[in-house]
């Protein structure tokens, strides 16, 4: 009978603990906003966006006049973290980037009005890699490059010296 008693204590105790461990795990679950710019609790602090005074987790849009996104940004702990859109009046897409904890982390894209690439860029860190390409908007190469740890391979786009008697 003592056995008995004491395997009923047992069971009871192993199920309290079943549920004490779910109900704190659900509680660990991130809640996450998705909110317009213009929400009225919104507020940004030193670079970091907080929502009902706790840095926002989940995304923020944008509009333009006419009703059409404009942009939507992801955030974690209120920093930008995940994919960055935004586009132009009439929905085709100007920029697509991905973030983590701020900072660019992978392929980082930019197209002109008319849909042509203007560029594509990617990152480590916030820190450029690899290949780096820019384009003129009648598709000639603006910056072709390399990116090998810190130094710049090809065409970067930018004039290191200027001749002030060619015209």
């Amino acid at each position: 009978m003592v056995f008995m008693v004491r395997r009923a204590q047992l069971r009871n105790s192993v199920l309290v603990a079943l549920v004490l461990a779910l109900s704190f795990a659900c509680k660990l679950e991130v809640e996450r906003f998705d909110v317009e710019s213009t929400h009225g609790k919104l507020n940004k602090v030193k670079g970091v966006y907080y929502l009902f005074d706790a840095p926002l987790n989940g995304s923020i849009t944008t509009f333009f006049e006419n009703g059409d996104t404009a942009s939507i940004a992801q955030y974690t702990k209120g920093v930008k973290s995940g994919i960055t859109q935004k586009w132009y009046v009439g929905g085709q897409l100007k920029f697509e980037g991905h973030y983590v904890n701020g900072d660019y982390e992978g392929r980082v894209a930019e197209w002109y009005p008319n849909g042509q690439p203007y560029s594509l860029f990617n990152y480590k860190a916030g820190k450029e890699v690899g290949r780096q390409q820019a384009w003129q908007e009648n598709g000639k190469f603006k910056a072709n490059y390399e990116v090998i740890g810190d130094r710049k391979y090809g065409l970067t786009g930018i004039k290191n010296c200027s001749n002030d008697w060619e015209e």
